[in-house]
């Protein structure tokens, strides 16, 4: 599966807002406007620290 820095930064930006536990993946995928759907989550949240690594610099 590939994770965009698109898809990252809707991550970060809804992690960041603190709207919704990032575990409930209903919740973030209604905040993200389509951009993420369960599997890019659990993706994005189980490599969180590669997915920094790459796209926080």
């Amino acid at each position: 599966m590939e994770i965009t820095k698109k898809d990252f930064d809707c991550f970060e930006k809804i992690r960041v807002s603190g709207k919704t536990n990032m575990y409930n993946l209903a919740g973030v995928t209604a905040l993200s406007d389509g951009i993420l759907n369960h599997d890019k989550i659990k993706e994005i949240i189980g490599n969180y620290d590669k997915y920094a690594n790459i796209f926080k610099k």
